[in-house]
């Protein structure tokens, strides 16, 4: 159909809850789903397939390289787990952000 969509909302955020030991090395962004077939829409809590979200840091802003990762953010537990790199799948939404040492 002509009028269906996938939309991906990504939303810049100010994020006030930093691992200690850690710095900033991007802004924080919430990322979500959702399908619209002409009007009507409805939220997608998890994409059939993942897909890969990557993040480069800007070393202007943000000069200090140092182990950056990209973090994603665990709502039961309120604190932020690293992906082990600057990329990672994505299946569901969530709140991501890049960290490195300081």
């Amino acid at each position: 159909n002509t009028d269906a969509y996938i939309n991906i909302h990504i939303d810049r955020v100010k994020e006030p809850h930093i691992p200690r030991g850690t710095k900033v090395a991007s802004r924080a962004y919430d990322i979500s789903f959702d399908y619209q077939y002409g009007k009507d829409i409805l939220e997608i809590k998890d994409l059939l397939r993942p897909g890969k979200l990557i993040f480069k840091q800007d070393n202007i802003t943000y000069p200090n390289t140092k182990g950056t990762k990209l973090y994603r953010f665990n709502e039961p537990t309120g604190q932020y787990r690293s992906t082990g790199s600057t990329s990672t799948n994505i299946k569901e939404k969530g709140k991501y952000i890049l960290l490195s040492n300081r």
